[in-house]
């Protein structure tokens, strides 16, 4: 419709489908209406010798061939270690293939202009969408070899579009909210603009870059960003907030900040606007859960346009207290790093106490973020530190072997505690890492206190079993990091965009900000974690005894089915322990099952006997 309103001499209409595309015939025959004559073919682009055919077909007409518009396209996505053959082939023919097909056909018409429809992939990357971003990426490439080569191409790397079409897998991703859909007149009207700047790539997209640069920066700075610097608006609100922090004296400055975080705890807690807010009053007691944790944490990340630790959250769980500690970190000189309150990997949940801290370490999922309602429930005077999974943070490698693993949480932890006698823990898989922890300080010859170990199953007892799809595993991965995602018996059977959806509808239930890249890095995390899992053996036989929560009811994780774990619980009490210690072994059992046992109302539960183990 747009090229008819440039009064076009005649249009060529290609594509797989010909006439048999849905709404095709209704289009062209309002575009005949205008007086275009157009013409219409299915062809696949990627098909050379029938591109070849089509091109001889409009060289026996009466005008020459003017330009040719490049935009077929589809999407297949998966996540980079799951990409096939197949994933890559489906994406890179119409797309790459087909441009390379048109540039070797056009290479000897120099008054021809190709316009290549790109993305915005190829420049910003889309999670899950790795071969999308590489057939988009050597469009970019053709139109840079072309203009070289003095052809007039230009590769258009577009932002969403509104409406149905390719341009809503970005729309649903972690910065969606951040990428504004493009209306399609007001997206060609630009294109327009654009190519008469003559340059072979131009990036075509609505970007709200004060919010959206904080987050694409928040693992690490992107050069690529920088002569933006200048360019970039920046939100007028936040703008006037910041100056106001900088000019404001450091007393006032916590208060303005307090003032601002009291808008978005009230908002992530989902209250109502105004409604009275203790500044003093716990966070966790006021109903922060691990979700919400992670919420608030990108708010201040774009507060602050730094990457926020989620342990300072931890370490300042009221309103006030983090607001001192934000505003530490909002008026440290620019490009410095924010101070590190613990030795990475180690997480304070429960900062307080004058007793030896317990040591408790991240369930299959890496985060430490499953351990919030036991740690606010504790009343013994210890401090309880989490040891979160390497990968966590953005930037950092993910592991895969649970002994080295193990002697990298020892070091951290010797730097805040160097003498023993220690206090370990662990979640789920997390027990077996405090096992092998447990074992390498006795080797040592330090002393361990006890290993407290919540629904842990010994590597020796359970190994994985037959491979669930990555869609299952998914949801079950989502739902162990406490999202409220339904599972259901046919789950088995779901694909994984099917998953993808499910996830996203429950956090929206849950009034959460879908971050998809986020649950993609820590899912890469999970999949590390796995295979250390099944690769790890050991004879060790500790000295130290150990503390049992198992959990009432049997429920399956990722590789391991619930009938293994029913079989377990039935068949050894303390799921087979008492092999690994010379020392006795407590057992606790407190409702619910492996995933529920953390939540509420089984936390309570769950709290009280982590108390009477450390105490």
């Amino acid at each position: 419709r747009w090229l008819a309103e440039q009064r076009v001499g005649k249009l060529v209409l290609l594509g797989r489908r010909g006439l048999e595309t849905p709404g095709a015939q209704r289009e062209i025959e309002a575009i005949r209406a205008r007086g275009v004559p157009v013409d219409i073919a299915g062809v696949d682009v990627s098909d050379e010798p029938a591109m070849r055919r089509i091109l001889e077909s409009i060289d026996q007409g009466p005008q020459p061939l003017a330009a040719v518009i490049h935009a077929a396209g589809l999407l297949n996505d998966a996540a980079l270690g799951d990409l096939t053959e197949g994933h890559l082939s489906r994406v890179l023919s119409p797309k790459s293939g087909g441009a390379w097909v048109l540039h070797r056909l056009l290479q000897d018409r120099p008054r021809c202009g190709l316009v290549l429809f790109s993305s915005i992939a190829s420049v910003l990357g889309s999670v899950g969408q790795a071969n999308y971003a590489a057939a988009n990426a050597v469009l970019d490439a053709i139109a840079h070899h072309r203009r070289a080569a003095g052809l007039p191409t230009w590769s258009i790397n577009w932002g969403p579009w509104s409406g149905p079409g390719m341009g809503e897998s970005m729309r649903a991703g972690p910065l969606a909210s951040t990428l504004h859909a493009l209306d399609p007149d007001a997206a060609l009207r630009a294109m327009a603009l654009a190519m008469a700047r003559d340059l072979p790539q131009i990036m075509i997209a609505d970007i709200d870059w004060p919010r959206f640069r904080p987050l694409f920066e928040a693992g690490r700075p992107r050069p690529m960003l920088a002569p933006l610097a200048a360019d970039v608006r920046v939100d007028p609100e936040l703008e006037a907030f910041r100056r106001r922090i900088e000019e404001a004296a450091p007393p006032d400055r916590v208060g303005l900040i307090e003032e601002r975080l009291c808008t978005d705890v009230r908002r992530v807690l989902g209250l109502r606007e105004g409604q009275p807010l203790d500044a003093a009053a716990d966070l966790f007691d006021l109903g922060l859960d691990s979700l919400m944790v992670l919420e608030l944490r990108n708010s201040l990340t774009v507060l602050t346009g730094r990457s926020i630790e989620v342990g300072v959250i931890y370490q300042h769980p009221s309103v006030a207290a983090l607001a001192s500690a934000v505003a530490a970190l909002a008026s440290a000189p620019s490009g410095e790093a924010p101070p590190v309150l613990l030795p990475a990997p180690l997480v304070a949940l429960r900062p307080d106490g004058d007793r030896s801290p317990l040591f408790c370490v991240h369930a299959g999922t890496g985060g430490v973020e499953v351990f919030t309602g036991v740690a606010a429930r504790l009343r013994a005077r210890r401090p309880f530190i989490g040891v979160q999974a390497w990968g966590i943070r953005p930037g950092e490698e993910v592991r895969t072997s649970f002994v080295d693993m193990a002697a990298s949480y020892l070091d951290a932890i010797r730097r805040v505690q160097p003498a023993g006698p220690y206090l370990l823990g662990g979640y789920s898989l997390g027990g077996v890492l405090a096992f092998e922890m447990a074992s390498q300080l006795e080797a040592r010859g330090e002393t361990v206190e006890r290993l407290v170990l919540i629904d842990s199953w010994p590597h020796h007892r359970v190994r994985k079993g037959a491979e669930r799809r990555r869609g299952e595993e998914l949801l079950i991965f989502a739902a162990s990091l406490g999202c409220d995602v339904k599972l259901h018996p046919d789950d088995a059977r779901i694909s994984e965009d099917e998953a993808w959806a499910r996830v996203e509808e429950a956090f929206g239930r849950q009034s959460m900000r879908f971050d998809r890249s986020d649950l993609e890095r820590r899912r890469a995390v999970g999949d590390g974690l796995a295979a250390a899992w099944e690769i790890y053996a050991s004879d060790s036989v500790l000295r130290a005894p150990i503390t049992l929560i198992r959990a009432t009811h049997a429920k399956g994780i990722p590789g391991v089915t619930e009938e293994q774990v029913a079989h377990l619980m039935a068949t050894s009490r303390d799921y087979g322990w008492s092999d690994r210690t010379e020392a006795a072994v407590i057992v606790e059992q407190v409702g619910g099952d492996h995933f529920s046992m953390i939540r509420e109302p089984h936390v309570l539960d769950l709290a009280a006997a982590v108390e009477r183990a450390i105490k």
